[in-house]
C-alpha cells in the first residue's frame, strides 16, 4: 500500500509542477529537470523500492526555482 502512495505522491507532484508551469511560477526549461527527476523516483520506486535520496534531489531543485 505504501509503495501506490508513494506513487500517487508523485503523480499528484507532477500535476503540482504542471499548475506552476501554466500559472507562470517559471519556464518551460525550468521545470524540465524536475519532470525528469520526478519520472527517475517513479521508475526508481515502482517495484515498492525507497524513494528518499531521489526525493532529496527534487526538494533541492525545487529550493532553487522557488
Amino acid at each position: 500500500a505504501s509503495g501506490e502512495r508513494l506513487q500517487d505522491l508523485l503523480n499528484e507532484a507532477r500535476q503540482q509542477l504542471e499548475m506552476a508551469e501554466l500559472l507562470g511560477y517559471g519556464k518551460k526549461k525550468d521545470f524540465e529537470p524536475l519532470y525528469s527527476e520526478l519520472k527517475k523516483v517513479k521508475e526508481k520506486t515502482a517495484g515498492g523500492g525507497s524513494g528518499k535520496g531521489w526525493l532529496d534531489e527534487i526538494k533541492a531543485r525545487l529550493s532553487k526555482l522557488f
